[in-house]
């Protein structure tokens, strides 16, 4: 027969203060990120994308690529993997413009690519007496595809102006040519006036 209970408790307020203030800025950076107007994408030490954002999502979809961080980085910085993860301290790279190929003969897309290394703190109890960072690169991917076509339309304007100018000019010179032709020939007779004054 049960005849007493023991309780026991503990509080725990400080613990679920912080449960919450790590949920709440989780949810702040990850609305950030997936708010970016550029594709993000994050790769550990072994080049693999543990995070990402929406738009790069939706480069993935529109490039039909295994993994577009990949091919960014490779057309960036060839041999990235050896470059800029083989080191002990990583180094990233300014901003620089690639052209991805599609297939199917659809258009090219331009992108401005850079990357950013990103050192963390090994959360181990090993990481308190030997520190053991780790890390990552941060690749900021923004689509330029709409600037190059503009850019390229503007060289394409400009190119037929100084085209129509110079033809113009070819023409008016061949006019002045043949008036001054006309002239010389008048001038030393061996053509009849078409009018003749009348003593």
């Amino acid at each position: 027969e049960i005849a007493h209970f023991l309780g026991m408790h503990r509080d725990i307020s400080e613990l679920h203060t912080l449960g919450c203030q790590v949920r709440n800025q989780k949810a702040l950076i990850e609305s950030v990120v997936d708010g970016a107007p550029v594709a993000l994408a994050l790769l550990d030490e072994t080049g693999k994308v543990i995070l990402d954002n929406q738009e790069y999502k939706k480069q993935l979809n529109d490039l039909g690529l295994a993994e577009p961080a990949h091919v960014l980085l490779e057309m960036a910085v060839p041999g990235w993997r050896e470059t800029l993860l083989g080191k002990e301290n990583p180094t990233g790279f300014s901003p620089r413009e690639v052209r991805v190929d599609r297939p199917g003969g659809a258009s090219p897309r331009w992108f401005s690519c850079s990357a950013l290394p990103i050192a963390t703190q090994d959360e181990r109890a090993d990481g308190f007496y030997v520190e053991t960072p780790k890390h990552y690169l941060l690749l900021v991917a923004s689509d330029v595809s709409a600037l190059r076509q503009g850019q390229e339309k503007a060289r394409l304007a400009a190119l037929r102006n100084l085209m129509a100018e110079e033809e113009q000019l070819q023409k008016s010179a061949a006019n002045s040519n043949t008036l001054t032709l006309a002239t010389a020939v008048a001038a030393a007779g061996l053509v009849e006036p078409v009018f003749h004054l009348v003593p």
